[in-house]
């Protein structure tokens, strides 16, 4: 369960986010979360688009209380002409046999959210999302976005509330590697020194980073300080995979495949399309 900061003394779980933060406020209708990378604002959409597909238990609360939940990326929007189209494009079969004209009914009747993630990666030239958020489209639904801090400045005013995604404390630290060592089937003991080391305790903050440092500490016992360094040792864990199960030199890998990957993330770059 993912926390959520509303204010420097108030903290929320995920199943309050579509509840009144205070006694006597309305529902929040259009919310905004924000986090550093790897920090769980794509798994906690996962989650919720999960929680509302297991709605058998009949509770009309939270997100239960939807009647459609719409689960899109940010860059899905793009080049896309109205919010029907996205949909048809992108979550429905291509079969499906619904006019994009009974779905926009369908939108303005029933109680709907749409979950949008990664603003901060499609934010620039999507004018569906800037309309979606601004209000100048379907502005009575309800709205969850996501994106890296710093992004809305300028739109933040359109938003309910804003939440910042809580770094792990020592407690989901120690959940988080007990349920990787389940997983993998190896003993506690051999992630014993990963919560032992202070240099990494601002890694292990970090859903991300904790996972990848439990998958170095999975083979070998690392000592990894900075990002950088993490970084540079799952490089070197993912090219060592890559040799086993293809048979393969690394230089083999590099040549055949890293390097291609190189130069198209240059140019990527160099074309302003990364």
């Amino acid at each position: 369960m993912f926390s959520f900061a509303y204010s420097e003394e108030t903290q929320i779980s995920t199943d309050q986010l579509f509840e009144p933060i205070k006694e006597g406020q309305k529902i929040p209708r259009r919310l905004l979360i924000e986090g550093n990378p790897g920090s769980g604002k794509s798994t906690i959409c996962d989650w919720l688009a999960y929680q509302w597909s297991q709605l058998s238990n009949g509770e009309a609360r939270g997100i239960c209380s939807f009647d459609l939940v719409i689960y899109l990326h940010a860059k899905l929007l793009k080049d896309q002409t109205t919010i029907t189209d996205a949909i048809k494009s992108h979550l429905l079969p291509e079969d499906f046999d619904i006019s994009s004209r009974r779905l926009t009914e369908v939108l303005k009747a029933k109680y709907v959210l749409f979950i949008v993630d990664g603003f901060d990666e499609a934010c620039s030239e999507n004018p569906l999302l800037e309309q979606l958020i601004e209000r100048k489209i379907l502005r009575h639904t309800n709205i969850l976005l996501t994106s890296r801090r710093g992004f809305l400045q300028e739109k933040l005013k359109y938003f309910d509330l804003i939440f910042e995604v809580e770094d792990y404390d020592e407690q989901q630290q120690l959940k988080h590697i007990e349920r990787f060592a389940e997983h993998q089937k190896l003993p506690m003991s051999q992630f014993k020194s990963l919560l032992e080391v202070n240099e990494v305790e601002n890694l292990c903050k970090n859903p991300l980073h904790l996972t990848l440092l439990c998958l170095l500490h999975a083979e070998t016992d690392v000592r990894t300080r900075t990002r950088t360094e993490l970084y540079s040792e799952i490089h070197g864990f993912i090219l060592r995979k890559v040799t086993e199960r293809m048979k393969l030199t690394e230089e083999d890998v590099k040549q055949r495949l890293l390097r291609p990957l190189y130069q198209l993330a240059f140019e990527a770059f160099e074309n302003g399309e990364d």
